[in-house]
């Protein structure tokens, strides 16, 4: 007989968002008991979709050591989220279990304030060297879990940002064309813009991403519409803003969302004809 942990610890595995859900309705020793009792990777995951304060609550709640283990596998802004719901000196005792990586990557977010992009972009996007060609690119995302936006972005020597292509941009070139020469050059976000200046960019209204880059131009990850929606909502400043821009926002994020879906679609059909069209080419 399959015993009732193990029949959750699977439900978690295969749904993490609803697993989330449940914990949050736990309180903060039950939950932090059961993602100490879910493998490492599980309980990252479920601690990344939980609500800062909840995922928080669990984390001290565990064996300092387990809570710093599953620290340092989840997202470190995500988990720098939930700590700023501790006191200060609870958030050191965690990191102070974490690996010295982890813990450093972790207090950079925390110590960049809330309300600007680099606490909300994401690390894990599309980037390509400026000799790419389409047909390249067009390959190395096929199965890729980062082209989710909608949005490759190109770099030069020592990353700098060199500009980005969405895939219908891609899809319309030729599988030997070299995609630098078909770049937008879109201007960058910088890593502390303020959310509310982001969300000014007149750029939203075609692109599911802006790329964000360091003092120095270096690209270091994208602030996707999604990421711009949940900054603003964590944010103070949220309540002094007009409730239709929001809801613009929100509406406008709910369908590039929904359009993740058919852009995956169209990249893997694209790929079999830049594919085709290579082979007959030779």
């Amino acid at each position: 007989m399959v015993e009732p942990v193990d029949l959750a610890l699977r439900f978690a595995v295969d749904h993490p968002d609803a697993a989330a859900r449940v914990l949050q309705t736990l309180d903060g020793a039950a939950a932090g008991a059961f993602l100490e009792a879910a493998p490492v990777e599980t309980a990252a995951l479920l601690c990344e979709r939980m609500t800062p304060a909840s995922a928080g609550q669990a984390l001290w709640c565990m064996h300092r050591k387990a809570a710093g283990a599953r620290l340092a596998a989840a997202a470190p802004r995500l988990m720098a989220l939930a700590l700023r719901t501790l006191g200060a000196g609870e958030a050191e005792r965690l990191l102070a279990q974490c690996d010295a990586a982890s813990a450093r990557r972790i207090r950079r977010h925390l110590a960049m304030p809330e309300d600007v992009v680099a606490s909300w972009i994401d690390k894990d996007f599309a980037v390509f060297g400026v000799q790419a060609t389409a047909a390249d690119v067009l390959a190395a995302l096929r199965g890729a879990q980062n082209a989710d936006n909608g949005v490759v972005y190109l770099v030069g020597e020592g990353r700098k940002y060199r500009g980005l292509l969405t895939l219908p941009d891609l899809l319309k070139l030729g599988a030997g064309a070299t995609v630098m020469r078909h770049r937008r050059s879109v201007p960058p976000l910088y890593e502390r813009t303020p959310l509310q200046a982001a969300r000014q960019r007149q750029e939203w209204d075609d692109l599911g991403a802006l790329p964000v880059v360091d003092r120095q131009e270096r690209l270091i990850g994208a602030l996707s519409r999604a990421g711009l929606s949940r900054g603003l909502a964590n944010t103070a400043a949220l309540g002094l803003q007009g409730v239709s821009g929001d809801a613009i926002m929100a509406i406008s994020t709910a369908y590039y969302e929904g359009l993740n879906g058919m852009l995956r679609t169209v990249l893997e059909a694209g790929a079999g004809e830049a594919n085709k069209g290579t082979a007959n080419g030779r």
